[in-house]
């Protein structure tokens, strides 16, 4: 996965929410595996329940909206924000 500053993944979700397509795309390239994966890891979820908590983050710019809220300190990377929940959408 490409290491991304936060200021850039600060533009790639703001290109998200203005539905920009190749943004959306490229943010479900670096970090889709990371989303499907954390309620197989956290929860132990079906995969099929997986599935559908990943069209649910999607659904309406939930995630790209949740996102906006990452800051990046401490070198933190967003793979890292997205596994430990904080931007789960709930």
């Amino acid at each position: 996965m490409d290491h991304l500053e936060s200021r850039e993944i600060k533009a790639l979700t703001s290109a998200c929410l203005q539905g920009d397509v190749d943004a959306r795309r490229r943010f479900q390239d670096l970090f889709g595996e990371a989303i499907y994966n954390y309620p197989l890891k956290t929860f132990r979820i079906p995969r099929d329940r997986a599935a559908d908590f990943f069209i649910y983050v999607f659904e309406n710019d939930r995630i790209f909206k949740r996102v906006g809220s990452f800051e990046g300190r401490n070198e933190a990377q967003l793979k890292t924000y997205l596994q430990i929940g904080r931007a789960s959408c709930r």
